[in-house]
């Protein structure tokens, strides 16, 4: 018996280098656990900032250009994702290859082709 082949999805509003955004255009926010790690943990970093900043009455300058400083260091030391791919120049950029939005797209199930949520993406 000959095996069937399925269309390819990638004309779908929901295929994003061959991964499936379904589930998280569905309940945008909803899946936590896709989401890049390394930016959970800047955004975690950041939040802490504010919080003391607000515990000092520190003013929205002066935060501003302690976390100015801040930043420096904690970009240096967050970037440890083992599937972190570099895309760019390193000089002007730290962004990964894997990520889309705030979405780590490794962490999203693969485009089995055209399913069932099939819709085509016309631009």
């Amino acid at each position: 018996m000959t095996e069937i082949i399925p269309l390819p999805g990638t004309h779908c509003r929901y295929w994003c280098i061959d991964r499936c955004l379904y589930k998280i255009r569905l309940n945008p926010g909803l899946e936590r656990d896709v989401c890049c790690q390394v930016l959970e943990r800047l955004e975690h970093c950041f939040d802490d900032h504010v919080l003391r900043c607000e515990c000092f009455g520190l003013s929205a300058e002066k935060s501003g250009l302690i976390w100015k400083q801040r930043m420096r260091q904690v970009l240096e030391g967050v970037w440890d994702c083992p599937d972190y791919q570099v895309t760019g120049d390193l000089d002007q950029d730290h962004v990964c290859a894997h990520l889309f939005e705030d979405i780590c797209l490794l962490r999203l199930p693969r485009c089995s082709g055209r399913c069932r949520y099939f819709e085509l993406w016309i631009k």
